[in-house]
């Protein structure tokens, strides 16, 4: 299988070189958000990717946070909620916030793959080959009430 993707990319890939139009059968994420996108520990997210896939290559798209790469998200198109319609292209997870989550800025990284478990080769702007993916930042804040209190508390025991 993934010999087949690979041999089909580079078919779409070389045929839009030598027309000099873009094809749509290449795989790519059109957008992908997190809502919201800043979060307090608790408090849960949707994330959403939207994936043109005309020849329904993409099989699973999963999420790492670059800090914590144990940590993987893996997104659905199965109608189930949070995703509304099944095998529409936008896939979907919701997520809460773990409790002892670090304040600050994080980075998941999302990434599609086949059937056979393999990461999708597309060719990026300068038509090198690199996996489907894309990057999505969360920032989480902790309440400002509880983070007075800690303050307060520091303030103290001096």
């Amino acid at each position: 299988m993934m010999r087949r993707c690979s041999v089909l990319v580079a078919l779409m890939c070389g045929a839009a070189l030598v027309t000099g139009c873009q094809t749509s059968g290449i795989p790519k994420f059109e957008s992908a958000q997190i809502t919201p996108d800043q979060l307090q520990p608790g408090q849960t997210a949707v994330i959403t990717i939207d994936v043109s896939d005309y020849h329904h290559i993409v099989d699973r798209i999963e999420g790492k946070v670059k800090d914590y790469p144990q940590r993987v998200f893996k997104l659905k198109d199965d109608g189930v909620a949070p995703d509304k319609v099944a095998g529409d292209g936008i896939w979907t997870m919701e997520v809460s916030v773990p409790f002892q989550a670090p304040p600050g800025e994080h980075f998941i990284q999302f990434t599609a793959y086949d059937s056979d478990g393999h990461e999708i080769v597309v060719p990026d702007k300068e038509g090198h080959a690199q996996p489907l993916s894309t990057t999505l930042k969360v920032s989480i804040t902790y309440p400002q009430q509880a983070t007075d209190q800690n303050q307060t508390d520091q303030n103290q025991s001096k």
